[in-house]
């Protein structure tokens, strides 16, 4: 039980200490958490610490005789009721996985690993899960994280399946990962092909219930819930463990919070929000929508299925060329001409002028499309 508490009482310091984040802080320690200290966060991380310091001096203390009615402290009984909620959703789990390996063990087109199922014909993939049961005003920075994330008290709920098996069953039933966020190497926008991220669960009445994971949140900024977008795979990364000598995947890494689904930019995330969302930006934002959550413990399904599957793809890759009117410098936007190519290198837009630009741009938007666009200005072009 000792562990238990010193890893609540860190989250309580990692809460108190994550005010705001930059990119300068996120790239000096980590890219995941980095954070800038205020005053209050200082004030509070001390207080945490003189608590630590406490706890650990009275383990060093000989134990008081304790009377045989006295009960023990809430926490205690709380964390040891978590504990067997987890071990009897793997038991289920495992148990599910023995069924399924019987009944689609020879099938081609099943994918059967513990805590999923990815059915390529339907182009699906259900995910086992364990409902946190966050209420009231707690913020929700994660749909969906990984069973040793020890980021429960900030998701809607924990992934019974491995990071990198959810990947895996995803190009499986064809979906290819794109790219998360990563500042360093100047990439500020997550790419990749949407998800829909379904949460399916029965309640106290056996009655089913099932939410987009955008309807489980609330943003406070509109009011309601965020917006029917889906969510992109980016597919997290592959990262060198310096300990072990070996690449691990970044959503199982315990440096970063073993993010799966994420409600701002994550770079070590499997899923990411398709708009810009620095932490710092929507931290305290998003809270559980009220009268939508599940109840606490219980397992659940997490469906997840291409935007797509007509084979409509959203990211097209475009090189857009600025040069001056006869390769002198230009004075006014107006002595500039624009050629948008796509990745054949053809033309996607009659003109040279911006507005023809504009043009396409907006009807690939129209279209549904995402469009990562390479800017090759001309030498004699200055800034």
């Amino acid at each position: 039980m000792e562990l238990s508490v010193m890893a609540a009482l860190k989250q309580r310091i990692e809460r108190a200490r994550t005010m705001s984040v930059t990119d300068e802080t996120a790239q000096e320690i980590h890219p995941v958490s980095a954070v800038r200290q205020t005053s209050t966060g200082r004030i509070a991380v001390i207080l945490a610490n003189i608590l630590i310091f406490m706890w650990c001096a009275g383990q060093a203390m000989p134990e008081k005789a304790v009377a045989d009615d006295e009960e023990p402290p809430y926490w205690e009984v709380e964390a040891e009721r978590r504990a067997e909620v987890r071990r009897n959703n793997l038991d289920a789990v495992g148990d599910s996985y023995e069924r399924r390996m019987a009944r689609y063990g020879d099938d081609a087109d099943k994918l059967i690993l513990p805590g999923l199922l990815a059915d390529r014909k339907k182009q699906l993939v259900t995910v086992q899960a364990e409902a946190t049961g966050l209420t009231g005003n707690e913020p929700v920075e994660f749909f969906l994280i990984a069973e040793a994330s020890g980021h429960d008290y900030e998701a809607i709920a924990v992934s019974l399946a491995k990071p990198s098996d959810i990947h895996k069953a995803l190009e499986f039933i064809g979906m290819e990962a794109g790219r998360p966020v990563e500042p360093e190497a100047r990439h500020f926008w997550p790419r990749g092909e949407r998800v829909i991220m379904t949460f399916r669960w029965e309640d106290e009445g056996n009655a089913v219930r099932e939410f987009r994971a955008e309807d489980l949140t609330k943003d406070l900024k509109i009011g309601d819930s965020m917006p029917q977008s889906g969510l992109v795979f980016v597919g997290s990364q592959w990262i060198k463990d310096k300990a072990a000598g070996e690449k691990i995947y970044a959503a199982e890494s315990p440096m970063g919070p073993q993010a799966i689904a994420s409600n701002y930019n994550e770079p070590t995330t499997i899923f990411d929000v398709p708009r810009l969302a620095a932490q710092s930006e929507v931290y305290e934002r998003y809270i559980p929508y009220p009268g939508r959550q599940p109840q606490s413990g219980i397992l659940l399904d997490v469906i997840l299925e291409p935007e797509f599957k007509d084979g409509h793809e959203r990211v097209i890759n475009l090189t857009l060329t600025v040069k001056p009117v006869g390769d002198v410098a230009a004075d006014d936007i107006a002595d500039l001409r624009f050629r948008l190519m796509d990745h054949r290198n053809e033309p996607v837009h009659d003109g040279d002028g911006l507005q023809h630009v504009l043009s396409a741009f907006e009807r690939f938007i129209t279209n549904r499309h995402d469009p990562f666009v390479t800017v090759i200005p001309h030498r004699n072009l200055t800034l």
